[in-house]
């Protein structure tokens, strides 16, 4: 994955969960956060970066290369954090279909 990539996807995620945090009636935002984040643990292991660089600048000849790095405690980082954005979701989902039937049947009562 692209370094580009991985930032845009970055700050989904953290978008998603705060909104999943601060909007707690819609659930869908907590499972879109957790899409994301098992993306990004999946693809932490491997983040690519091109470099280009001029080698001799009286013929302008340039050189590029792909830098790949490797971080396991980020993936374990975003695996943490969708593991947590999961068990909030079904949480929520629980919660939120509970309020519903408990406000159902002080209606009908």
């Amino acid at each position: 994955m692209l370094l580009e990539i991985f930032i845009l996807f970055n700050g989904l995620a953290f978008l998603f969960m705060l909104l999943a945090l601060l909007k707690k009636d819609i659930v869908i935002y907590s499972f879109i956060a957790v899409i994301l984040f098992i993306i990004l643990a999946l693809n932490t292991f491997r983040v690519e970066t091109n470099f280009c660089e001029v080698v001799n600048e009286t013929t302008s000849s340039w050189s590029c290369y792909t830098k790949i790095t490797t971080d396991a405690t980020l993936g374990y980082f975003y695996s943490g954090l969708g593991l947590f954005m999961l068990i909030y979701g079904i949480i929520m989902a629980f919660v939120g279909g509970g309020e519903a039937i408990q406000s159902e049947l002080r209606g009908n009562l």
